[in-house]
């Protein structure tokens, strides 16, 4: 048999250690993303905060803000997608559960003695035809149809909102629309 090393078994205190040390090294972690996180709002780009950036060239921004969001979403579809089970059909579950209940009760008949025929007859004589309509299901479409639709709304959505706060800034002289209609509002 060969020579094994037994260890003895740690202590109390050599475990309180243990658990202590390893509390301090994620706390320190914990710190240190602390940190990481609000010197965010603080980072700067030649010199200037980030947001002054965003102001000066805010459709370059939209449109970068946009084309991330959409790869994105074309990355978490498909990996959606890949995973979904496929969908029980309930019509064919239905025909099953009723063509089984009907074969189960002529075969009671053919247990008692009746012939084939005439049980399977008088099994049908008595239930009333299954009829099943499924209305077809509506057409779907690809992830990548559906989030280019997703962008397109966006893209127009911001489109929109910009081309109202550049009429109202040459209408009014005020930076954003909603500024300009609270002016032009008589009521408080």
């Amino acid at each position: 048999m060969p020579d094994v090393e037994i260890h003895p078994a740690p202590t109390s205190v050599e475990l309180k250690q243990r658990l202590e040390t390893t509390g301090r090294s994620i706390e320190a972690r914990m710190d240190a993303l602390h940190h990481e996180l609000t010197t965010v709002a603080d980072i700067t780009v030649a010199g200037r905060p980030i947001l002054d950036h965003v102001r000066e060239r805010p459709l370059y921004f939209a449109g970068l803000s946009l084309a991330g969001g959409l790869v994105m979403g074309l990355l978490s579809g498909t990996r959606a997608r890949a995973k979904r089970r496929p969908e029980m059909d309930e019509h064919t579950e239905v025909l099953r559960l009723y063509t089984a209940y009907l074969l189960d009760e002529a075969a009671d008949r053919v247990a008692r003695g009746k012939r084939t025929d005439e049980a399977i007859g008088r099994t049908l004589k008595r239930r009333p035809p299954l009829i099943s309509y499924e209305p077809p299901p509506p057409p779907r479409r690809s992830t990548l149809g559906e989030t280019f639709d997703v962008a397109v709304k966006t893209a127009m959505g911001f489109g929109v909102k910009m081309a109202l706060d550049r009429l109202g800034q040459r209408l009014t002289g005020e930076e954003e629309i909603t500024e300009a209609v609270k002016e032009a509002d008589p009521k408080p």
